[in-house]
C-alpha cells in the first residue's frame, strides 16, 4: 500500500498487478503495472543515430527505457498496465509492436522483408520481432511524489527485482536483483538537494533492512545500485517508516516487536549494556536501535506508519489497527476488536500527511485488508472493495465472525504466510 499526497491517489498491490485509485472516493481505478515486456526489433533502417528513433510502442504503451540501440537492432522494456492472462493467444504479439523513427514507421514485420531491403526505402523495415512477457507478483510499494521525481518503487517477487516505475512517463528502471522475500520499502528523503535520497528495503528470509543510495532526481540509474545492510540478525522484519526530518526509521517484525532507528548515531555502551537479550542478535551499523513496541508473537505485525505525532501500525492477526504516541509509544487500537469495527487480516497502513494533528482530526490513515478492502479512518469509511469473488467474501465474513468470537474459533493468518 501507497500513498500519492499530492494528486490524492492510493496505490496497492492484489498480488498480481499494481493499482492506483482515487483515495478520497476510490474513483478512476487503474493498473499501473501488470506485467513487464522486453521486446527486441532486428532488422534495418533504424536510424542514423540513437535521435532517429522517435517512438516504440508495445501494446499501446510507449516504451521509453531503450536498453540498447543500432540501425539494424533496438531493444526496449516497459511495464505494461493490463493484468496478465494466460491464454491461448499470446499476450502481446507483434502486430502489438510498432517502430517510427524520423524516415517512416512499421507495425509488426514485414513478410517481404528482403524485397523490401532491395527497393531502398529509408523507412524503417522489421525482419523480426523478439518477445518476453512475464507476468508480476509486486509486494511491497513506496511512492516518491515530489513534483520533480514521482516514482513508484515496487518489489518482485517472480524475479526478486526492485524496480522504480515513473508516474510521469513509461520509465522503469532495475534498482536491485537477488532480493527475495521484500516486505518492506520506505524512502528517506531530503530537502537539500545536495544530499543523496535514499531507499530502505526489508528482506524477512534473511532478517537484514538495506539501503541504496539512489542517483539525483534529473539522473537516470543506469546501472545496478550498491545496497549497504545496516541491520542483521533480525527476526522476520517487514514494515518500514521512516520520519526524514529526524532521520528515524522504525520498523515492525513478524514476531510482534517494533523498533526505532536513529540513523547516523551509534550506540553508547550504556544502551549496548542495557539491550534486552531477545535483541543482542542484531547487529547494527552506525545506527542507534531500540525496541519500542512489544506483542505477543501470534500478533503478526505488517505495515507500518509514522507521522510527527504517531506511530501507526497493523495486527494481522488481532485484526485491529493500533497506534501509539511517539513519546511514550503506548498501544491505542483505533479500528478493529469490536462488534462495530471488524477487520479482516489488516496488513498495509498509510498516511495522507506528516502532520500527526491532521492525520487524526481528518481520520486520513488509509489501511488495506488481506481480502481486498482498503478503508480510511476509525470509522472504516470503504475506499477500494475487491472482495468480488464469492470466495472471499465468504472468507472474509468468517475471518471477521471468528475475531469476535476469539479463543479456539479464531482464524489465524499464518497458513497463508
Amino acid at each position: 500500500l501507497a500513498i500519492h499526497r499530492r494528486n490524492q491517489e492510493i496505490f496497492w498491490s492484489d498480488g498480481r498487478t499494481i493499482n492506483s485509485a482515487n483515495a478520497v472516493d476510490g474513483s478512476n481505478v487503474k493498473v499501473v503495472v501488470g506485467a513487464l515486456a522486453r521486446v527486441v526489433w532486428v532488422g534495418s533502417n533504424f536510424g542514423d543515430s540513437h535521435d532517429a528513433l522517435e517512438t516504440l510502442t508495445v501494446k499501446g504503451t510507449e516504451c521509453v527505457s531503450i536498453i540498447s540501440w543500432s540501425p539494424e537492432r533496438v531493444e526496449c522494456f516497459v511495464g505494461l498496465p493490463q493484468r496478465f492472462t494466460q491464454q491461448p493467444i499470446p499476450f502481446v504479439t507483434e502486430d502489438d509492436c510498432s517502430i517510427q523513427t524520423t524516415r517512416g514507421s512499421m507495425t509488426g514485420y514485414a513478410q517481404n522483408y528482403d524485397e523490401m531491403v532491395v527497393s531502398g526505402t529509408p523507412a524503417p523495415l522489421v525482419e523480426r520481432i523478439d518477445i518476453d512477457i512475464r507476468l508480476v507478483l509486486p509486494h511491497a510499494l513506496a511512492i516518491d511524489d515530489r513534483e520533480d521525481r514521482e516514482w513508484l518503487y515496487w518489489s518482485n517477487s517472480v524475479d526478486g527485482t526492485i524496480y522504480r516505475s515513473s508516474l510521469r512517463s513509461t520509465a522503469i528502471e532495475v534498482l536491485q536483483h537477488r532480493c527475495w522475500s521484500v516486505r518492506g520499502l520506505v524512502l528517506n528523503t531530503h530537502e537539500d538537494s545536495t544530499q543523496l535520497d535514499s531507499l530502505f528495503y526489508s528482506l524477512e528470509a534473511k532478517g537484514t533492512i538495506s539501503r541504496i543510495e539512489l542517483p539525483p532526481s534529473n539522473l537516470p540509474s543506469t546501472s545496478l545500485l550498491p545496497a549497504q545492510v545496516i541491520l542483521s540478525g533480525l527476526r522476520s522484519p517487514r514494515g518500514l517508516a521512516m520520519d526524514s526530518s529526524s532521520q528515524i526509521l522504525f520498523f515492525t517484525e513478524k514476531t510482534g516487536r517494533i523498533f526505532q532507528v536513529k540513523l547516523g548515531k551509534t550506540m553508547t555502551v550504556r544502551q549496548k549494556a542495557n539491550i534486552p537479550a531477545d535483541d543482542e542478535s542484531i547487529v547494527a551499523s552506525g545506527v542507534d536501535i531500540r525496541r519500542v513496541v512489544t506483542r505477543p508473537s501470534m500478533t503478526r505485525l505488517d505495515g507500518i506508519a509514522v507521522d510527527s505525532e504517531y506511530l501507526y501500525w497493523c495486527e494481522t492477526n488481532t485484526n485491529t489497527v493500533a497506534r501509539a504516541l511517539r513519546c511514550d509509544f503506548q498501544r491505542q487500537v483505533v479500528v478493529g476488536g469490536t462488534a462495530n469495527s471488524m477487520l479482516s487480516w489488516p496488513r498495509g497502513i498509510v498516511l495522507g500527511s506528516n502532520d500527526g494533528e491532521k492525520n487524526d482530526l481528518k481520520q486520513s490513515y488509509y489501511y488495506s485488508e488481506y481480502t481486498g478492502r482498503i478503508s480510511r479512518g476509525s470509522t472504516q469509511t470503504t475506499i477500494v472493495n475487491a472482495l468480488s469473488a464469492p470466495a472471499m467474501q465468504y472468507l472474509d465474513s468468517v475471518v471477521q465472525q471468528s475475531s469476535l468470537q476469539g479463543g479456539a474459533e479464531h482464524i489465524h493468518f499464518y497458513a497463508l504466510e
